[in-house]
């Protein structure tokens, strides 16, 4: 399925795919064994992390998204944050409706100095292993095709693509082209389930503040 919209005229080209990875809870959770004794947590209260500043932290807390970090001698090595309800997904411009069931891990990150450990693929199985026993049926994660460590990684853990996104911005005309799924996940994002259309706004003096939009069926 092919979504279109055009909001505003903006430089450049930008080309991205993205995968969309899940983990049912059907299946066994992988032993992951990372070279350095690192120790998962949960963290309730905002902690200091590399590229998330601290206000963005909390508030992501204060939205009930939660927040587990890889602790390595009292370090904070590497991170993630878990949705369960709505989340923006900025490699496609969109937003993604998480269903009931179903939980969403975005901007993992583990600190340059210590990648090469296992430490992300352990972090990622420790927190499927968290709402597995809280009875969430898919765990879902996303990487750019191009991030190769990235989505080794989570395969490691034991993930399955279910479905690419291919998005491609074109001087601030938007194409989003969702491949058909392989696995019966329900959240979806805002562009995949609407049919094709062109949004025109905020073009300088020539359209009013008010978004007008003209739909166009697709064939």
């Amino acid at each position: 399925m092919i979504t279109n919209r055009f909001s505003r005229l903006q430089r450049g080209v930008t080309r991205k795919s993205l995968g969309l990875y899940c983990f049912t809870s059907e299946k066994t959770i992988p032993r992951i064994n990372p070279l350095l004794t690192v120790a998962v947590k949960l963290c309730s209260n905002p902690v200091e992390l590399e590229n998330v500043q601290r206000s963005v932290v909390e508030q992501r807390i204060s939205r009930g998204h939660k927040l587990f970090v890889a602790f390595y001698q009292s370090k904070p090595v590497a991170y993630l944050f878990v949705a369960t309800a709505q989340c923006r997904v900025d490699e496609v411009e969109d937003m993604l409706y998480v269903r009931p069931n179903e939980v969403y891990l975005y901007d993992a990150f583990t600190n340059v100095k210590y990648r090469g450990n296992r430490i992300y693929p352990f972090l990622i199985s420790d927190v499927v292993r968290f709402y597995k026993g809280k009875g969430y049926s898919y765990t879902l994660i996303f990487t750019t095709s191009s991030n190769h460590k990235s989505a080794r990684g989570i395969k490691r853990a034991g993930f399955s693509c279910y479905q690419v996104v291919h998005f491609h911005n074109l001087f601030g005309f938007k194409i989003w082209n969702y491949s058909p799924r392989s696995q019966d996940v329900q959240s979806t994002f805002g562009n995949e389930n609407a049919k094709a259309q062109f949004q025109f706004g905020d073009m300088e003096n020539n359209f009013s503040k008010d978004t007008k939009r003209i739909s166009v069926s697709q064939p």
